[in-house]
């Protein structure tokens, strides 16, 4: 960890792992309120070329639309997964253009971390979600499975960032940071 007013050059970092999609101009109070927006998407537009020049291992590398990898909507990542042959829950908006339909209480969240995965179900589904994570492009990633009135798994969506307080997915995190 360094300590205030020390430096850390680009060539000494080992591993990077964002978990900022970008930055948002509520993080920058200081800033003129009139420049807020267009700071955050400066701030955006340098850390995407930073990450992106990166001569070390970064999981997940940066996309245009997110400094945390493939930051896909909920219907591109279902279509990915029908591609893909899963099975897919329908996704559902509460009402047009506004956010996805909830999980249900019976989902099952997934972390696939390389080409390993963590998670309550059975080996066929975590292949798919490895698969998934492949084909994004993702090093790590989140899937969520929701179980459908038939008790299969139906695929429900995925975001980029695991729980890592489960402890099996943060050590295979800092293994895939620290491995040579």
């Amino acid at each position: 960890m360094l300590g205030p007013g020390r430096t850390l050059e680009a060539a000494q970092l080992r591993a990077v792992y964002t978990r900022l999609p970008h930055v948002d101009a509520r993080e920058l109070p200081h800033i003129v309120e009139a420049d807020r927006d267009y700071v955050a998407a400066e701030m955006t537009a340098f850390l995407l070329g930073w990450l992106a020049e990166l001569p070390c291992r970064t999981v997940n590398r940066p996309t245009p639309t997110c400094l945390a990898g493939p930051y896909w909507r909920p219907e591109r990542w279902a279509h990915a997964a029908a591609a893909l042959g899963m099975l897919v829950r329908p996704v559902e908006r509460e009402e047009p253009g506004g956010a996805p339909r909830p999980w249900g209480a019976g989902t099952v969240a997934v972390a696939v971390v390389g080409e390993h995965w963590y998670g309550p179900v059975d080996a066929a589904t975590g292949r798919q979600a490895v698969s998934l994570a492949r084909f994004a492009g993702a090093d790590i990633l989140q899937t969520l499975f929701e179980r459908g009135p038939d008790g299969t798994l139906r695929f429900a969506g995925a975001d980029l960032w695991p729980d890592l307080s489960v402890p099996a997915v943060n050590a295979a995190l800092l293994g895939r940071l620290l491995d040579p």
